[in-house]
């Protein structure tokens, strides 16, 4: 049997790792070497030639066997860790937990058992919950386990169907949601085992019934707000500050969105900053509010805006005519003057002057505004 094969099945990630843990270093040798020289010689003949489609080969291969690696481990662990043990020769034990005695050697096999079906319980269930939803379902919590599988999973089809639909290529950033969704899947059934191998009684919830519980107790949980806290925003809406954390999700996606229709790779560096000042205010109000000083205030990133609607306005305005010349005006110039080249270049100028007016009139907003003298 596989001594914490949870540990193993994670360090199964990494290509042969896992095999060297339970003793396989041949096999672990072999997946390393073989992903990472497919990635290398994808790499090198990709360069050589001048063409990426050699590099997407090479990591295509190098998928492959990682995926044959991991599905390898499993199949072992599941063999491994389902096998009875017998023959073996348990130590001896205190007399009150003796439970037979078999030609001078002391066995305890119903504590050994117990200690052995909790294990392989909690093993099962980590390893079902890499598909979201479905370690709940072996635990019994059939109407949670649903609802983050159909949740998982329609949230998928429908990103990829209205990215397609609307030939926006984009759109596909929302998929970062799904990983907060598998992250949160993969704790929350690890906690109901542990809650069910403590010897409570499990209910089946809904995720949303146990944020209204906790938002009416005001209770909140921590591990869930720093999980939450991954997609900018919904951390904070967790715990209470719907206007903050609207503003920073829409902030968020909406400066992605931007910097891919306007191409603005210049500004990429401000994504990550924008994900950082997220993450750890998101853990700094959850701390505030474990320190006992009280409800939380939901006060907004950019408070000047909601009592400023009409600039809000303009700029929505600004959008939707931005999209009309984009769409409609110059694929009307394209058909009437057939040049192509020339659509190219307005296209072009227009997205570079359009950025410009925005950078300067925010450079004159910043310098005409009045600085603030506080009262001493």
């Amino acid at each position: 049997m596989v001594k914490n094969p949870v540990l193993t099945l994670f360090l199964g990630f990494l290509p042969g790792i896992g095999h060297y843990r339970v003793g396989r270093s041949g096999r672990g040798t072999l997946y390393l070497l073989l992903c990472i020289m497919s990635l290398f010689f994808g790499i090198v003949a990709g360069a050589a030639e001048g063409e990426e489609a050699f590099f997407f080969i090479g990591l295509f291969f190098s998928a492959v066997f990682w995926l044959i690696n991991f599905m390898d481990l499993i199949i072992y662990l599941v063999r491994q860790n389902g096998s009875r043990i017998s023959g073996v020769h348990v130590p001896p034990v205190h007399p009150m937990y003796v439970s037979e005695q078999l030609d001078g050697v002391i066995y305890a096999p119903a504590a050994n058992e117990n200690v052995q079906g909790r294990s392989s319980e909690r093993f099962y269930t980590i390893l079902l919950s890499f598909i979201p939803g479905l370690g709940h379902l072996q635990l019994g919590l059939m109407q949670r386990g649903l609802n983050l599988m159909i949740g998982f999973f329609g949230l998928f089809a429908m990103i990829v169907f209205v990215a397609i639909l609307a030939d926006q290529p984009g759109f596909l950033t929302f998929l970062i949601v799904l990983p907060i969704i598998w992250i949160f899947g993969m704790f929350d059934a690890i906690r109901h085992v542990q809650l069910k191998q403590a010897g409570e009684t499990l209910q089946d919830k809904s995720v949303l019934e146990d944020w209204e519980e906790h938002r009416q107790g005001g209770k909140r949980s921590k591990w869930l707000s720093t999980v939450l806290s991954i997609m900018p925003g919904a951390g904070h809406m967790y715990l209470g500050l719907q206007k903050r954390g609207l503003q920073l999700m829409a902030g968020f996606l909406l400066s992605i969105y931007l910097l891919d229709v306007l191409q603005l790779s210049l500004f990429l560096f401000l994504v990550p900053l924008f994900w950082c000042f997220s993450f750890f205010d998101a853990l700094q109000m959850q701390s505030r509010l474990n320190s006992g000083e009280g409800e939380l205030e939901d006060v907004p990133i950019v408070d000047w805006l909601i009592n400023h609607q009409k600039w809000l306005g303009i700029g929505l305005m600004a959008l939707g005519l931005y999209y009309i010349a984009d769409r409609m005006l110059i694929e009307y110039i394209q058909r009437v003057w057939g040049d192509w080249q020339l659509t190219s270049d307005i296209r072009y100028y227009f997205k570079t002057g359009l950025t410009a007016l925005l950078l300067i009139g925010a450079g004159v907003k910043l310098l005409s505004g009045k600085k603030e003298v506080k009262p001493e």
